[in-house]
């Protein structure tokens, strides 16, 4: 959930302030989530 991956079904959840259900990008960008290559979803 923390990466962006799947979704709260309840409750909330930030990383440096950025809410994971609305600000995936921003999280992502935060992490340095990469998806994609032969093990991306």
């Amino acid at each position: 959930m923390l990466a962006t991956l799947l979704l709260p079904t309840t409750g909330t959840a930030r990383i440096m302030g950025y809410d994971v259900a609305t600000d995936t990008r921003a999280v992502r960008m935060t992490m340095s989530v990469i998806l994609g290559g032969d093990r991306g979803l």
